[in-house]
């Protein structure tokens, strides 16, 4: 994870928490273009963009799509 803001909506949400690089996230779910996805930090739940997450292939496949 490259750091950057968690939002309550993808884009133009509202930040919830500001995330550190290198910190672990729970991936919940995605867009169907992959460019958004939903994820949990402690508890604090919301959206960060697809480009700076480092996911393994098979578990970025598998993540189900979910309409923001």
């Amino acid at each position: 994870f490259s750091g950057g803001n968690i939002r309550t909506a993808p884009v133009t949400g509202d930040v919830v928490v500001v995330a550190d690089a290198g910190r672990t996230v729970r991936v919940q779910g995605k867009l169907s273009d992959e460019s958004w996805f939903l994820v949990d930090l402690e508890g604090a739940s919301g959206w960060i963009s697809g480009g700076l997450l480092t996911m393994d292939p098979q578990v970025r496949a598998q993540t189900p799509v979910v309409n923001p």
